[in-house]
């Protein structure tokens, strides 16, 4: 829950509320609950049954759709790090990444700065047992090197937060308005705003700056919304 209430600046929007984890197990069904009870593309995970092609409940509430290239052998499919983190992400079906409730920090880096006390699960997957893997290719015996011959395996495509193309984060609202969802880098350690969507469109707050700083003012005033000239422009 938000604490600033109604002083935060942001759009408390209720339709973009992460989905009941007990509702989605059939568990919840008091009146009061302040998650969602309605399922849908945004905010309900995908069926990990559904993925291992194994899903037999006919009334499964989990999502049953997949990322592009996710069947493909030669491609990797990361968590989305908005839907993980937030609950909620606006590319639905046409996200690159999987809808899952899994720590994206610990799936890309194997390392996550909150250890035990993440909120997230720390899933322990293929990509993951790689990366802890110490395998010892030499062996010493009376001094004679013995080189162990490793048949190197193919890479795979790796479509993470590293690697998606940046015009695929970015979604339209219901007010016509582009939103940018921010994919952070596992690695990052900043303690800046935690936000994953920024709204471009033009600030009130920053009128006066425009207008100052401008010494034509009839430059100012175009009809269209210049996306570099925006205080809220997010270089891709």
């Amino acid at each position: 829950m938000c604490e600033k209430g109604s002083l935060c600046k942001y759009v408390h929007d209720k339709d973009m509320i992460r989905i009941c984890p007990l509702f989605l197990a059939g568990k919840c069904y008091g009146r009061d609950c302040l998650l969602s009870h309605t399922p849908n593309d945004c905010n309900t995970p995908v069926c990990r049954y559904y993925l291992d092609r194994t899903c037999t409940n006919s009334n499964c509430k989990y999502r049953h759709f997949k990322p592009d290239h996710y069947d493909d052998p030669n491609y990797e499919i990361l968590t989305c790090r908005p839907f993980a983190i937030t609950g909620y992400c606006a590319r639905g079906k046409k996200c690159p990444f999987l809808h899952l409730p899994s720590c994206p920090d610990f799936e890309e880096d194997n390392y996550c700065r909150y250890g035990r006390e993440c909120s997230l699960p720390h899933r322990f997957t293929l990509r993951v047992q790689e990366q802890i893997a110490t395998r010892s290719n030499k062996y010493v015996r009376d001094e004679t090197v013995i080189s162990e011959e490793v048949t190197p395996s193919p890479q795979k495509i790796v479509i993470s937060s590293y690697t998606v193309d940046p015009k695929l984060l970015f979604a339209v609202d219901s007010t016509g308005n582009y939103q940018y969802y921010i994919d952070n880098e596992g690695n990052q350690t900043s303690n800046d705003s935690k936000e994953f969507l920024i709204e471009l469109s033009e600030s009130e707050d920053n009128e006066d700056d425009f207008d100052s700083e401008s010494d034509n003012p009839e430059e100012d005033d175009c009809e269209g919304d210049d996306l570099e000239l925006n205080g809220d422009y997010v270089g891709v």
